[in-house]
C-alpha cells in the first residue's frame, strides 16, 4: 500500500465531535457521540484531508478531484463552504495548520511551507518543509521535513528569528507524511508518527523535545496509526487502520 493510502487524519473539533477523513477518501465525515457519521461539508464534490481548525468556528480542508483540487474554508457548526482560497493551488497540498486566533492559514506544499491569509490572499513562503503545525498559544511552527537522511523537525519562532533543530534521541525512526496541525501539545511535546523496527505497523508517539525522547504510544492492537494529535484536554487522538492477511500453502497438480 502507499503512504497515501494507509494515511488518514482524525481532527477533534469542540462539543466532543472528530472530522475523519483520508488521503484518498471521497467524503470527510464528522462523528459527534452517540450518532452515525454524516459527511461533513454540506456539498456533493469530494472532500478529504489534510484538514485544521481555523479560530473557534471554521475548518480548512481539501475539496474537489484532481486536477482542480481547491483549499476551502467551512463552518464548523453546519459544514457550509464560507469561501475558497484560490491563491495558492492546492493539488500539491500535504499539510494544514493554522493560528489560533484564525487569521493564519498555514500550508504544506510542493516541498515549502507557506502562510496564506484565512479570508485568501498572496502565500508568504516560510521555508523548505513538509509538514507544519502550530503550538496552541501561537508562538512557533514546528515544521516536519523529509530528507534523503531521514526525518527531522525544526522550530520556527512566528514572530521571526533563528529556528532551531528539535532532538530526536536514539535511532528513533518518524514518519512525517502525516504530521497533525495539533501535533504540538499544551505542554510543548510533539504527536509523531513512529515506524518501529520491530513492527509492521506504524504506531504513534509522544516526542518531549526537552530530552528527545520518544514514549511510543499503543492501542494494544495490531493497527496503523496516523496523524497523532492533541486535544485541548490532553489526549492523543489517531486514525487507525487495520490489516488482515493469511498464509496458504498450495500443492501443484502433477501434469498427466
Amino acid at each position: 500500500l502507499s503512504n497515501a493510502s494507509r494515511s488518514g487524519q482524525a481532527l477533534p473539533l469542540p462539543n466532543g465531535r472528530i472530522l475523519v477523513g483520508g488521503l484518498n477518501s471521497p467524503r470527510v465525515l464528522v462523528i459527534a457521540p452517540g450518532r452515525d457519521p454524516v459527511p461533513f461539508v454540506d456539498s456533493d464534490e469530494a472532500t478529504s484531508a489534510p484538514m485544521a481548525q481555523v479560530g473557534d468556528r471554521e475548518v480548512v480542508l481539501v475539496a474537489g478531484a484532481a486536477p482542480n483540487r481547491t483549499l476551502v474554508v467551512a463552518s464548523i457548526d453546519d459544514g457550509r463552504i464560507l469561501r475558497r482560497l484560490k491563491g495558492i493551488n492546492a493539488n500539491a497540498v500535504k499539510a494544514l495548520a493554522a493560528s489560533p486566533d484564525g487569521q493564519t492559514i498555514y500550508v504544506g506544499s510542493a516541498g515549502a511551507v507557506w502562510a496564506i491569509p484565512a479570508a485568501d490572499g498572496t502565500p508568504r513562503r516560510i521555508r523548505a518543509g513538509d509538514g507544519v503545525a502550530l503550538d496552541p498559544r501561537g508562538q512557533y511552527l514546528i515544521i516536519s521535513l523529509n530528507e534523503k537522511t531521514g526525518a527531522r523537525l525544526v522550530r520556527v519562532p512566528v514572530g521571526g528569528g533563528g529556528e532551531s533543530p528539535v532532538r530526536v534521541a536514539g535511532d528513533t525512526r518518524m514518519v512525517l507524511e502525516s504530521f497533525a496541525p495539533n501535533a504540538v501539545g499544551p505542554d510543548g511535546r510533539i504527536a509523531v508518527m513512529l515506524a518501529p523496527q520491530d513492527s509492521w505497523f506504524w504506531s504513534a508517539g509522544v516526542l518531549d523535545p526537552s530530552t528527545g525522547l520518544v514514549e511510543r504510544l499503543s492501542t494494544g492492537s495490531d493497527v496503523d496509526m496516523s496523524y497523532p494529535g492533541w486535544t485541548r484536554d490532553g489526549d492523543i487522538v489517531t486514525w487507525t487502520m487495520g490489516f488482515s492477511s493469511s498464509i496458504w500453502r498450495l500443492r501443484p497438480v502433477s501434469s498427466r
